[in-house]
């Protein structure tokens, strides 16, 4: 036994190792895979943080300064605290020392994101401002540095404006520089970093077969210098082993300032097709060349796929049909909001896939370049959206604000072969039936510029119901119609999902559909033998979601599902069983357990064998004596015990009837996959009521 005890232990260890090393590969290759440039340095270390919303940079002698490290938020703790936490400015200060030969070139900040607007000062002189608080800015600052020591001032606010979405939401707005700096070197004349903060580079492929792929790159040439220079640039296309599949190149006079130039590449033989069961990526890597020398090179991925949204058929990817099993996720973590490190959306991404997940939608706004560059190395299809939630501006600088926002977003992320369609509002009617010919005009507006930035995606929205929508035509605007659902939570009950979604296709059929949200809150303290709606309890959780997939999967046109949400999240007016908190996540806000409902969705959606007996938490029972214990499993078969006395064994619906004894009572379930016996079990304690004895 001894010997058996010690094989097993040691075969663990070495799984555990295996998989700490692809853990660390993934993350190493995501890392690098967002870095684009070749001389990009992190610049997260050595900040000061000062909590005042003055208007000008604090005086060199300010002693107030907090030393922080970025990712940093100022509302990590105060969100929890109270429904109003502190929407206002700061200012964030680092020195930056640079050689005079480091001054030679072209220097630029990058800021993954600050929220919510912000402004960049340079030894005192304004770099940049940007407004919106999920998409990456750059700041170039070659003029404005010297050879020795540099200030960096950097104000940030996340004081509400009317100019600026989103306006009124259910989860925090967080403040600070809480994605990460980095520092970018550049030649005089390379490839442009002034992209909207993308890599300026792009491979689009819009006939895909699994016989051929087109392939059309383009990318920014810019020119700092005084006078033309002839350029030759390069594209090639490597796959996973390294080896050449696609290259071009053409020569140019490369007049002063930025051009941008496309190379129609040779079509790709049989290309490795990207999916959630075998995500290929390849690399794109683009040179340009002087005279003589390579000046500069971006290098981003490419896959190849190809997919269709049906309003008949669902969803469809590389020829064969995919229902699309999704969660939503928002980016913040208990006491430490969205000030992240690369390591927690690691985390975060393979428990979404480890679940059985193949899609996310990342709502409500775009989330770190790592998060895609996960999403396309791990296998999960994307749906991307601004922050365009509930509210509106009916006005021109909000719309432009608006635009630029779904600008950015395609411009950074149009490279990763994980998105699918992009978001480009979120329940616009909820507050108000009001300003509706205005929301649509806008909705209009960003559906055009959509399309003109990424030819090669549909659009999407996402409604909370249909009679405002189709009265006011809003879901004609977008490709993809998403539809938010509760029915059972906040209102009527389960079975109305199915009436209720067909009454909203049979409004607009000629559009695909899908269910973007559908939810219930849960707390771990809150266990019931008979749970109610709205009671928090981890067994109406799991009703409502069995409920809701034993309906999807009977609804034949609906393109997929997504889980309201995978975590628990920051919503500091919320006054539920946890204020401060929205609890409808499968997980908790730490991360640190998989509430009943996850193990509920595995058994749906994993193919990984999974076996788990419902409510563990569920300890003490009162009253009648005969319960239904349920087990949740994708396993052929399995046996429940009770007290060592077998139950018998079942092949479908899993749900004992069992007579507890007065006192303990140990529950135990087991289920053979192949060689192995999965087993879970716990124990419980009955007291029998005066009318039970």
């Amino acid at each position: 036994m001894r010997t058996v005890f010690t094989a097993l232990a040691t075969l663990a260890l070495l799984a555990t190792s295996a998989a700490a090393n692809d853990r660390a590969n993934v993350l190493n290759e995501a890392i690098a895979a967002t870095r684009y440039w070749e001389h990009v340095e992190p610049l997260n270390d050595g900040w000061a943080f000062f909590e005042s919303d003055q208007p000008d940079a604090p005086a060199a002698d300010d002693d107030s300064a907090v030393p922080v490290t970025i990712p940093h938020t100022w509302n990590a703790h105060d969100t929890l605290a109270a429904k109003q936490y502190r929407r206002a400015g700061a200012w964030y200060r680092r020195s930056l020392t640079l050689t005079r030969a480091e001054t030679q070139g072209r220097l630029y900040l990058r800021f993954k994101a600050a929220g919510t607007h912000a402004e960049v000062y340079v030894n005192g002189a304004l770099a940049t401002t940007h407004l919106g608080g999920y998409t990456a800015f750059v700041a170039e600052i070659s003029s404005l540095v010297h050879p020795g020591d540099n200030t960096i001032d950097v104000h940030v606010s996340n004081a509400e404006r009317e100019d600026l979405p989103p306006l009124d939401i259910d989860h925090n707005i967080y403040g600070g520089i809480y994605r990460g700096v980095q520092l970018i070197r550049g030649p005089t004349l390379g490839l442009s970093r002034l992209e909207n903060g993308g890599p300026g580079v792009r491979a689009i492929s819009e006939n895909v077969t699994p016989e051929s792929a087109t392939l059309r790159v383009r990318a920014v040439i810019d020119n700092a210098q005084p006078e033309a220079n002839n350029v030759t640039l390069v594209a090639e296309l490597t796959d996973a082993a390294g080896r050449a599949v696609s290259f071009a190149q053409t020569s140019l006079a490369m007049e002063p300032g930025r051009r941008p130039i496309t190379l129609e590449m040779p079509d790709v033989v049989r290309p490795d097709l990207w999916s959630p069961s075998s995500p290929s990526l390849y690399t794109l890597r683009v040179t340009l060349w002087d005279d003589r020398n390579i000046v500069d090179t971006v290098t981003v991925d490419h896959g190849f796929r190809f997919y269709e949204f049906d309003p008949d058929e669902g969803f469809s990817l590389n020829g064969e049909h995919v229902f699309l099993k999704g969660v939503n996720r928002h980016q913040d973590v208990y006491r430490r909001g969205p000030a992240l490190e690369a390591e927690d959306h690691l985390r975060d991404i393979r428990m979404i896939k480890d679940m059985g997940a193949n899609a996310l939608r990342l709502a409500h706004y775009p989330q770190d370049d790592v998060v895609l560059a996960l999403c396309d190395r791990l296998g999960l299809i994307v749906w991307e959206e601004i922050p365009l939630v509930n509210k509106i501006t009916p006005d021109e600088p909000f719309a432009e604000n608006t635009l630029a926002m779904l600008r950015e977003m395609i411009t950074q992320h149009a490279h990763h072969p994980s998105i699918v369609t992009w978001g480009i509002q979120n329940e616009l009617l909820i507050r108000s039936q009001n300003l509706v010919a205005e929301k649509r005009a806008l909705m209009v507006r960003l559906n055009e510029a959509a399309h003109e930035a990424d030819p090669t995606r549909p659009t999407v929205m996402a409604a909370h119901g249909i009679k405002g929508y189709l009265e006011g035509d809003l879901t004609s605007v977008t490709d993809l119609i998403g539809y938010n659902v509760y029915y059972g939570w906040y209102s009527e009950t389960f079975p109305d999902l199915t009436r209720i979604i067909t009454e909203f296709r049979d409004g607009q059929p000629d559009r695909p559909h899908m269910i973007s949200e559908f939810g219930a809150g849960s707390d771990l303290r809150v266990q019931r033998a008979d749970p109610k709606r709205q009671d928090f309890s981890e067994q109406w959780q799991c009703a409502m979601i069995e409920s809701y997939l034993d309906q999807a999967e009977e609804i034949p046109w609906l393109a997929g599902v997504f889980y309201w949400n995978m975590f628990d999240f920051g919503a500091s007016h919320r006054g539920d069983t946890i204020p401060g908190v929205n609890q409808k996540g499968l997980v908790t806000f730490d991360r640190q357990v998989k509430k009943d409902a996850y193990f509920l969705v595995r058994s749906r959606w994993s193919d990984e064998p999974t076996l788990y007996l419902a409510s563990p938490r569920l300890t003490h029972y009162e009253g009648d004596a005969e319960r239904v214990f349920k087990v949740y499993t994708n396993l052929d078969h399995a046996e429940l015990f009770h007290n060592g006395h077998s139950l018998g064994k079942q092949s479908t619906g899993f749900a004992w009837t069992v007579r507890l004894d007065e006192g303990p009572n140990t529950l135990h379930v087991t289920a053979p996959a192949g060689a192995e016996e999965h087993h879970h079990g716990y124990t419980v304690t009955y007291t029998p009521t005066k009318d039970t004895e």
